[in-house]
């Protein structure tokens, strides 16, 4: 079976009526009018200017997140705050992340998302127990953020 046969036999399935000598060109193009027009038109839907639902809820948290403010980052862990000159600060969820490395004991502007990472950044450490003079564990911060301007 030609091309040709086998589009007559299409355009007769789908009810298309054409001459018998017409050329392959042709009969391509009516079956393709025909299809464009048995498909259901689609409505198109403008987008809005202004999110709605979640879509705001994510650009606002979004934008407090990277809103900046001038603060000095120091480390609070006795045990290598001497050596250390950076900071690793990072967050993620499903719609935005932010990560940088900060510079300590230097006036930075850092975004306030990274800002509450090394505000809520703990470390464990031992400690003497008055009571019974055993080293306990306690969960201190490991950074100190100061507001700077």
């Amino acid at each position: 079976m030609t091309e040709l046969d086998k589009l007559k036999q299409e355009a007769k399935e789908l009810g298309i009526t054409f001459s018998p000598n017409i050329g392959i060109q042709s009969l391509k193009e009516k079956i393709s009018t025909k299809l464009d027009e048995s498909l259901p038109k689609m409505k198109e839907e403008k987008p809005s200017k202004e999110p709605t639902g979640i879509q705001k809820v994510i650009k606002e948290a979004k934008a407090k997140a990277f809103k900046t403010s001038k603060v000095k980052i120091t480390n609070l862990d006795k045990r290598d705050s001497e050596y250390i000159t950076t900071a690793y600060l990072g967050f993620e969820n499903l719609y935005f992340d932010l990560s940088r490395v900060v510079p300590l004991d230097t006036v930075v502007e850092l975004e306030e998302g990274l800002i509450r990472v090394a505000k809520d950044t703990k470390i464990t450490i031992h400690v003497n127990d008055p009571k019974t003079g055993n080293k306990v564990p306690k969960e201190v911060n490991k950074y100190s953020v100061s507001n700077e301007g």
